[in-house]
Protein backbone atom coordinates (compact mmCIF):
# COMPACT_ATOMS: atom_id res chain seq x y z
CA UNK A 1 0.00 0.00 0.00
CA UNK A 2 1.31 3.45 -0.89
CA UNK A 3 2.03 5.84 1.97
CA UNK A 4 -0.95 8.24 2.54
CA UNK A 5 1.36 11.28 2.58
CA UNK A 6 2.84 10.28 -0.78
CA UNK A 7 -0.65 9.76 -2.16
CA UNK A 8 -1.74 13.14 -0.83
CA UNK A 9 1.27 14.83 -2.47
CA UNK A 10 0.44 13.26 -5.86
CA UNK A 11 -3.20 14.28 -5.61
CA UNK A 12 -2.36 17.87 -4.59
CA UNK A 13 0.12 18.12 -7.44
CA UNK A 14 -2.79 17.26 -9.73
CA UNK A 15 -5.78 19.18 -8.30
CA UNK A 16 -6.47 21.75 -5.57
CA UNK A 17 -8.35 20.43 -2.54
CA UNK A 18 -9.62 22.05 0.64
CA UNK A 19 -8.81 20.43 3.99
CA UNK A 20 -12.20 18.68 4.19
CA UNK A 21 -12.12 17.20 0.72
CA UNK A 22 -8.54 15.94 1.02
CA UNK A 23 -9.23 14.44 4.44
CA UNK A 24 -12.40 12.76 3.17
CA UNK A 25 -10.32 10.77 0.66
CA UNK A 26 -8.58 9.16 3.67
CA UNK A 27 -11.54 9.19 6.06
CA UNK A 28 -11.03 5.64 7.39
CA UNK A 29 -7.46 6.31 8.52
CA UNK A 30 -6.96 7.60 12.05
CA UNK A 31 -9.52 7.88 14.82
CA UNK A 32 -11.05 10.88 16.53
CA UNK A 33 -10.25 13.22 13.65
CA UNK A 34 -12.57 15.25 11.48
CA UNK A 35 -11.93 15.19 7.76
CA UNK A 36 -10.79 18.80 7.97
CA UNK A 37 -8.21 17.89 10.64
CA UNK A 38 -7.13 14.84 8.63
CA UNK A 39 -6.72 16.91 5.47
CA UNK A 40 -4.80 19.66 7.27
CA UNK A 41 -2.48 17.06 8.80
CA UNK A 42 -1.75 15.54 5.39
CA UNK A 43 -1.05 18.95 3.87
CA UNK A 44 1.36 19.81 6.70
CA UNK A 45 3.11 16.47 6.29
CA UNK A 46 3.53 17.12 2.54
CA UNK A 47 4.87 20.62 3.29
CA UNK A 48 7.33 19.37 5.87
CA UNK A 49 8.70 16.70 3.53
CA UNK A 50 9.17 19.19 0.71
CA UNK A 51 10.62 21.84 3.04
CA UNK A 52 13.17 19.36 4.39
CA UNK A 53 14.35 18.61 0.85
CA UNK A 54 14.41 22.32 -0.02
CA UNK A 55 16.63 23.04 3.01
CA UNK A 56 19.01 20.37 1.73
CA UNK A 57 19.28 22.31 -1.52
CA UNK A 58 16.97 20.14 -3.62
CA UNK A 59 15.97 22.44 -6.50
CA UNK A 60 13.49 19.88 -7.85
CA UNK A 61 11.68 20.00 -4.49
CA UNK A 62 11.64 23.82 -4.65
CA UNK A 63 9.95 23.80 -8.06
CA UNK A 64 7.54 21.09 -6.98
CA UNK A 65 6.58 23.22 -3.99
CA UNK A 66 6.11 26.26 -6.22
CA UNK A 67 3.67 24.24 -8.36
CA UNK A 68 1.82 22.50 -5.55
CA UNK A 69 1.40 25.40 -3.09
CA UNK A 70 -1.62 27.00 -4.86
CA UNK A 71 -3.37 23.64 -4.64
CA UNK A 72 -2.57 23.25 -0.93
CA UNK A 73 -3.91 26.68 -0.08
CA UNK A 74 -3.53 28.54 3.21
CA UNK A 75 -1.19 26.07 4.99
CA UNK A 76 1.45 26.69 2.27
CA UNK A 77 1.09 30.50 2.09
CA UNK A 78 3.63 31.53 4.71
CA UNK A 79 6.39 29.24 3.45
CA UNK A 80 5.67 30.24 -0.16
CA UNK A 81 5.94 33.93 0.72
CA UNK A 82 9.21 33.29 2.56
CA UNK A 83 10.69 31.40 -0.38
CA UNK A 84 9.35 33.41 -3.30
CA UNK A 85 8.57 36.83 -1.87
CA UNK A 86 4.87 36.78 -2.79
CA UNK A 87 1.68 35.01 -1.82
CA UNK A 88 0.46 32.06 -3.89
CA UNK A 89 -2.70 32.38 -5.96
CA UNK A 90 -4.77 29.85 -4.06
CA UNK A 91 -7.03 27.78 -6.31
CA UNK A 92 -10.61 26.71 -5.53
CA UNK A 93 -11.16 23.16 -4.34
CA UNK A 94 -11.60 20.77 -7.27
CA UNK A 95 -14.30 18.75 -5.47
CA UNK A 96 -16.46 21.33 -3.68
CA UNK A 97 -15.43 24.68 -5.23
CA UNK A 98 -14.58 25.93 -1.76
CA UNK A 99 -18.22 25.83 -0.67
CA UNK A 100 -18.28 23.02 1.88
CA UNK A 101 -17.73 24.82 5.19
CA UNK A 102 -20.22 27.59 4.44
CA UNK A 103 -22.67 25.06 2.99
CA UNK A 104 -22.66 22.95 6.17
CA UNK A 105 -23.32 26.01 8.32
CA UNK A 106 -26.16 27.27 6.14
CA UNK A 107 -27.68 23.83 5.57
CA UNK A 108 -27.77 23.17 9.32
CA UNK A 109 -29.55 26.46 9.88
CA UNK A 110 -32.10 25.88 7.11
CA UNK A 111 -32.74 22.30 8.15
CA UNK A 112 -33.31 23.31 11.76
CA UNK A 113 -35.71 26.07 10.76
CA UNK A 114 -37.69 23.63 8.64
CA UNK A 115 -37.79 21.00 11.40
CA UNK A 116 -38.66 23.59 14.04
CA UNK A 117 -41.89 24.38 12.20
CA UNK A 118 -43.12 20.92 13.24
CA UNK A 119 -41.51 20.94 16.70
CA UNK A 120 -39.32 18.00 15.73
CA UNK A 121 -37.04 16.78 18.52
CA UNK A 122 -35.72 13.56 16.98
CA UNK A 123 -34.37 14.10 13.49
CA UNK A 124 -32.41 12.61 10.63
CA UNK A 125 -30.52 14.31 7.83
CA UNK A 126 -30.67 13.14 4.23
CA UNK A 127 -28.48 14.48 1.45
CA UNK A 128 -28.78 14.59 -2.32
CA UNK A 129 -25.56 15.46 -4.15
CA UNK A 130 -25.54 16.64 -7.77
CA UNK A 131 -24.20 13.85 -10.02
CA UNK A 132 -21.33 15.99 -11.36
CA UNK A 133 -19.85 16.25 -7.85
CA UNK A 134 -20.23 12.53 -7.21
CA UNK A 135 -18.60 11.66 -10.54
CA UNK A 136 -15.67 14.00 -9.94
CA UNK A 137 -14.95 12.43 -6.56
CA UNK A 138 -15.28 8.84 -7.81
CA UNK A 139 -12.96 9.53 -10.75
CA UNK A 140 -10.32 10.92 -8.38
CA UNK A 141 -10.58 7.88 -6.10
CA UNK A 142 -10.24 5.53 -9.06
CA UNK A 143 -7.31 7.43 -10.56
CA UNK A 144 -5.23 7.25 -7.36
CA UNK A 145 -6.64 3.92 -6.15
CA UNK A 146 -7.92 5.41 -2.91
CA UNK A 147 -9.75 2.82 -0.82
CA UNK A 148 -10.05 4.46 2.58
CA UNK A 149 -12.30 7.38 1.72
CA UNK A 150 -15.95 8.17 2.34
CA UNK A 151 -18.47 9.89 0.11
CA UNK A 152 -19.31 13.58 0.11
CA UNK A 153 -22.91 12.58 0.87
CA UNK A 154 -21.81 10.69 3.98
CA UNK A 155 -19.73 13.58 5.30
CA UNK A 156 -22.46 16.14 4.69
CA UNK A 157 -25.09 13.99 6.41
CA UNK A 158 -22.87 13.51 9.46
CA UNK A 159 -21.52 17.04 9.78
CA UNK A 160 -24.86 18.79 9.28
CA UNK A 161 -26.46 16.43 11.79
CA UNK A 162 -23.69 17.00 14.36
CA UNK A 163 -24.00 20.77 13.99
CA UNK A 164 -27.79 20.69 14.47
CA UNK A 165 -27.36 18.54 17.57
CA UNK A 166 -24.64 20.71 19.08
CA UNK A 167 -26.10 24.11 18.21
CA UNK A 168 -29.84 23.53 18.54
CA UNK A 169 -30.11 20.57 20.90
CA UNK A 170 -32.08 18.23 18.64
CA UNK A 171 -31.52 14.48 19.01
CA UNK A 172 -30.38 12.34 16.05
CA UNK A 173 -32.63 9.30 15.54
CA UNK A 174 -31.82 6.71 12.90
CA UNK A 175 -34.67 4.21 13.26
CA UNK A 176 -37.85 6.30 13.71
CA UNK A 177 -37.08 10.01 13.38
CA UNK A 178 -39.95 12.45 13.83
CA UNK A 179 -38.70 14.40 10.84
CA UNK A 180 -36.17 13.98 8.03
CA UNK A 181 -34.57 17.08 6.49
CA UNK A 182 -33.12 16.33 3.06
CA UNK A 183 -30.51 18.80 1.83
CA UNK A 184 -29.47 19.26 -1.80
CA UNK A 185 -25.82 20.01 -2.54
CA UNK A 186 -24.76 22.45 -3.87
CA UNK A 187 -28.13 24.21 -4.39
CA UNK A 188 -28.89 24.33 -0.65
CA UNK A 189 -32.57 23.45 -0.99
CA UNK A 190 -34.08 21.74 2.07
CA UNK A 191 -37.05 19.37 1.93
CA UNK A 192 -38.68 18.11 5.13
CA UNK A 193 -40.57 14.87 5.57
CA UNK A 194 -42.52 14.52 8.81
CA UNK A 195 -43.34 11.07 10.16
CA UNK A 196 -47.03 10.54 10.69
CA UNK A 197 -48.26 10.24 14.26
CA UNK A 198 -50.16 7.01 14.86
CA UNK A 199 -52.79 7.47 17.58
CA UNK A 200 -54.41 4.35 19.02
CA UNK A 201 -58.04 5.17 19.89
CA UNK A 202 -61.31 3.47 20.78
CA UNK A 203 -64.28 4.57 18.71
CA UNK A 204 -67.82 4.65 20.19
CA UNK A 205 -71.06 6.04 18.81
CA UNK A 206 -74.44 6.46 20.46
CA UNK A 207 -76.12 8.17 17.51
CA UNK A 208 -77.31 5.48 15.10
CA UNK A 209 -77.41 7.82 12.12
CA UNK A 210 -74.01 9.56 12.16
CA UNK A 211 -71.34 7.08 11.04
CA UNK A 212 -67.85 8.33 10.22
CA UNK A 213 -68.38 9.18 6.55
CA UNK A 214 -66.36 10.28 4.74
CA UNK A 215 -63.78 8.91 7.13
CA UNK A 216 -61.04 11.54 6.86
CA UNK A 217 -63.38 14.55 6.82
CA UNK A 218 -65.64 13.59 9.72
CA UNK A 219 -65.67 16.16 12.59
CA UNK A 220 -64.49 13.47 15.03
CA UNK A 221 -61.39 12.74 12.96
CA UNK A 222 -60.80 16.40 12.22
CA UNK A 223 -60.93 17.05 15.97
CA UNK A 224 -58.01 14.70 16.41
CA UNK A 225 -56.15 16.35 13.51
CA UNK A 226 -56.72 19.76 15.06
CA UNK A 227 -55.51 18.63 18.48
CA UNK A 228 -52.15 17.57 17.03
CA UNK A 229 -52.04 20.51 14.59
CA UNK A 230 -51.80 18.14 11.64
CA UNK A 231 -52.85 18.54 8.02
CA UNK A 232 -54.97 15.41 7.46
CA UNK A 233 -55.53 11.89 8.75
CA UNK A 234 -55.94 8.28 7.67
CA UNK A 235 -57.94 5.69 9.59
CA UNK A 236 -56.89 2.06 10.01
CA UNK A 237 -59.12 -0.62 11.51
CA UNK A 238 -62.55 0.84 10.74
CA UNK A 239 -63.56 -1.95 8.38
CA UNK A 240 -67.08 -0.51 8.19
CA UNK A 241 -69.24 1.90 10.15
CA UNK A 242 -72.85 0.95 9.54
CA UNK A 243 -75.78 3.30 9.33
CA UNK A 244 -78.41 2.59 12.01
CA UNK A 245 -75.95 0.83 14.33
CA UNK A 246 -74.73 2.14 17.67
CA UNK A 247 -71.16 1.38 18.70
CA UNK A 248 -71.16 0.61 22.42
CA UNK A 249 -69.35 -1.46 25.05
CA UNK A 250 -65.76 -2.19 24.08
CA UNK A 251 -66.05 -0.01 20.97
CA UNK A 252 -63.83 -0.36 17.92
CA UNK A 253 -60.02 -0.14 18.27
CA UNK A 254 -58.59 2.10 15.56
CA UNK A 255 -55.34 3.75 14.63
CA UNK A 256 -55.63 7.27 13.27
CA UNK A 257 -52.48 8.47 11.52
CA UNK A 258 -52.15 12.24 11.64
CA UNK A 259 -50.10 13.74 8.80
CA UNK A 260 -47.54 16.48 9.51
CA UNK A 261 -48.33 16.93 13.22
CA UNK A 262 -46.81 20.04 14.77
CA UNK A 263 -47.18 18.58 18.25
CA UNK A 264 -47.00 14.96 19.38
CA UNK A 265 -48.09 15.33 22.99
CA UNK A 266 -51.34 17.30 22.75
CA UNK A 267 -53.34 14.36 24.11
CA UNK A 268 -52.55 11.48 26.43
CA UNK A 269 -54.10 8.16 27.42
CA UNK A 270 -57.74 8.54 28.44
CA UNK A 271 -58.29 11.88 26.69
CA UNK A 272 -61.36 12.08 24.46
CA UNK A 273 -62.34 13.82 21.27
CA UNK A 274 -66.14 14.13 21.18
CA UNK A 275 -68.78 15.37 18.80
CA UNK A 276 -72.51 14.96 19.24
CA UNK A 277 -73.26 11.27 19.63
CA UNK A 278 -69.73 9.83 19.19
CA UNK A 279 -66.20 9.90 20.58
CA UNK A 280 -62.61 8.76 20.16
CA UNK A 281 -60.76 7.84 23.36
CA UNK A 282 -56.97 7.88 23.21
CA UNK A 283 -55.22 4.65 24.20
CA UNK A 284 -51.65 5.25 23.10
CA UNK A 285 -49.46 7.49 20.94
CA UNK A 286 -46.80 6.89 18.31
CA UNK A 287 -48.07 3.46 17.26
CA UNK A 288 -47.94 1.62 13.95
CA UNK A 289 -51.18 0.96 12.04
CA UNK A 290 -52.47 -2.63 12.14
CA UNK A 291 -51.53 -4.91 9.26
CA UNK A 292 -54.04 -6.87 7.20
CA UNK A 293 -53.25 -10.11 9.00
CA UNK A 294 -54.13 -8.70 12.43
CA UNK A 295 -57.31 -7.11 11.04
CA UNK A 296 -58.35 -10.44 9.54
CA UNK A 297 -58.24 -12.05 12.98
CA UNK A 298 -60.68 -9.65 14.60
CA UNK A 299 -64.15 -10.69 15.81
CA UNK A 300 -67.22 -8.44 16.02
CA UNK A 301 -69.78 -8.83 18.78
CA UNK A 302 -73.29 -7.55 18.05
CA UNK A 303 -76.55 -7.26 19.94
CA UNK A 304 -79.58 -7.43 17.69
CA UNK A 305 -83.32 -7.45 18.33
CA UNK A 306 -85.06 -9.52 15.67
CA UNK A 307 -88.66 -9.91 14.59
CA UNK A 308 -89.75 -13.21 13.06
CA UNK A 309 -92.57 -13.70 10.61
CA UNK A 310 -93.32 -17.04 12.32
CA UNK A 311 -93.70 -17.54 16.10
CA UNK A 312 -90.48 -18.28 17.99
CA UNK A 313 -89.65 -20.50 20.94
CA UNK A 314 -86.67 -20.82 23.29
CA UNK A 315 -86.04 -24.34 21.98
CA UNK A 316 -86.05 -23.22 18.35
CA UNK A 317 -83.73 -20.29 19.11
CA UNK A 318 -81.33 -22.56 21.01
CA UNK A 319 -81.26 -25.15 18.24
CA UNK A 320 -80.74 -22.55 15.50
CA UNK A 321 -77.97 -20.82 17.48
CA UNK A 322 -76.15 -24.10 18.10
CA UNK A 323 -76.38 -25.11 14.45
CA UNK A 324 -74.62 -21.92 13.33
CA UNK A 325 -71.92 -21.68 16.02
CA UNK A 326 -68.54 -22.60 14.56
CA UNK A 327 -69.91 -22.83 11.02
CA UNK A 328 -68.25 -21.39 7.92
CA UNK A 329 -70.60 -18.97 6.17
CA UNK A 330 -70.50 -17.87 2.56
CA UNK A 331 -71.68 -14.35 1.89
CA UNK A 332 -72.17 -12.16 -1.15
CA UNK A 333 -73.77 -8.78 -0.57
CA UNK A 334 -73.29 -6.41 -3.51
CA UNK A 335 -69.56 -6.24 -4.25
CA UNK A 336 -68.74 -7.75 -0.83
CA UNK A 337 -67.79 -11.43 -0.80
CA UNK A 338 -66.58 -13.38 2.23
CA UNK A 339 -66.26 -16.85 3.66
CA UNK A 340 -65.78 -16.66 7.41
CA UNK A 341 -66.76 -18.20 10.73
CA UNK A 342 -69.61 -17.62 13.14
CA UNK A 343 -67.93 -17.68 16.56
CA UNK A 344 -71.07 -17.92 18.60
CA UNK A 345 -74.78 -17.01 18.84
CA UNK A 346 -76.93 -16.77 21.93
CA UNK A 347 -80.63 -15.75 21.75
CA UNK A 348 -83.43 -15.21 24.28
CA UNK A 349 -87.13 -14.95 23.61
CA UNK A 350 -88.61 -11.53 24.30
CA UNK A 351 -92.10 -12.07 22.81
CA UNK A 352 -93.77 -14.60 20.52
CA UNK A 353 -92.22 -13.05 17.42
CA UNK A 354 -89.34 -11.10 18.99
CA UNK A 355 -85.92 -12.23 20.25
CA UNK A 356 -82.71 -10.60 21.41
CA UNK A 357 -79.49 -12.18 20.14
CA UNK A 358 -75.77 -11.79 20.79
CA UNK A 359 -73.78 -12.68 17.69
CA UNK A 360 -69.97 -13.03 17.49
CA UNK A 361 -68.53 -13.47 14.01
CA UNK A 362 -65.34 -12.85 12.04
CA UNK A 363 -65.09 -9.22 11.03
CA UNK A 364 -65.32 -10.11 7.36
CA UNK A 365 -68.97 -11.15 7.82
CA UNK A 366 -71.86 -8.69 7.59
CA UNK A 367 -73.83 -9.75 10.65
CA UNK A 368 -77.12 -8.06 9.73
CA UNK A 369 -77.19 -10.19 6.58
CA UNK A 370 -76.09 -13.23 8.60
CA UNK A 371 -79.31 -12.76 10.59
CA UNK A 372 -81.70 -11.97 7.72
CA UNK A 373 -80.14 -14.35 5.18
CA UNK A 374 -79.64 -11.75 2.45
CA UNK A 375 -76.90 -13.14 0.19
CA UNK A 376 -75.77 -15.38 3.05
CA UNK A 377 -75.87 -19.12 3.67
CA UNK A 378 -76.30 -20.60 6.18
CA UNK A 379 -78.07 -17.84 8.13
CA UNK A 380 -80.14 -17.47 11.28
CA UNK A 381 -83.29 -16.98 9.19
CA UNK A 382 -82.51 -20.19 7.33
CA UNK A 383 -81.87 -22.08 10.59
CA UNK A 384 -85.18 -20.85 12.08
CA UNK A 385 -87.09 -21.39 8.85
CA UNK A 386 -88.62 -17.93 9.04
CA UNK A 387 -88.24 -14.48 7.56
CA UNK A 388 -86.37 -12.20 10.00
CA UNK A 389 -86.06 -8.43 10.30
CA UNK A 390 -83.61 -6.53 12.54
CA UNK A 391 -85.41 -4.01 14.77
CA UNK A 392 -82.27 -2.84 16.62
CA UNK A 393 -78.64 -3.44 15.91
CA UNK A 394 -75.72 -2.52 18.21
CA UNK A 395 -72.01 -3.25 17.87
CA UNK A 396 -70.75 -4.13 21.36
CA UNK A 397 -67.09 -4.43 20.48
CA UNK A 398 -64.37 -5.57 18.12
CA UNK A 399 -61.95 -8.04 19.69
CA UNK A 400 -58.52 -8.98 18.36
CA UNK A 401 -57.83 -12.71 18.34
CA UNK A 402 -54.21 -13.83 18.87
Amino acid sequence: MEDPVEQAEKILADVPLCDRCLGRLFAMLGRGLSNAERGRALKLAVLMRLHARIREGDKEALERFRAIAPNIGQPASRLYEELFGSKPEVRQCYLCNGALDAFIEEAARKAFEALKEYNVRKFLIGVRVAPSYINREEELKAKYQLKYGESLKSELRREIGKLIQARYGLEPEFSRPEGVATVEFPEGLVEVSIRRLGVSVTYKRWDRWSPIRPYEEHPLVQGLVKAFEGSSASIYGLVRDEMGVRVLGLGVPLVVEVSKPKTREALSRGDRIQVIGSELEVNDLDVEPPDQESLSRRVRLYRCVIMSESPLSEAALSLASSSLTGKQVSQRVGPHEATASVRGISCRLVADHVAECLVAADERLYVRELVTGEGTSPSLAEALGSRLDCLEFDLLGVISQR
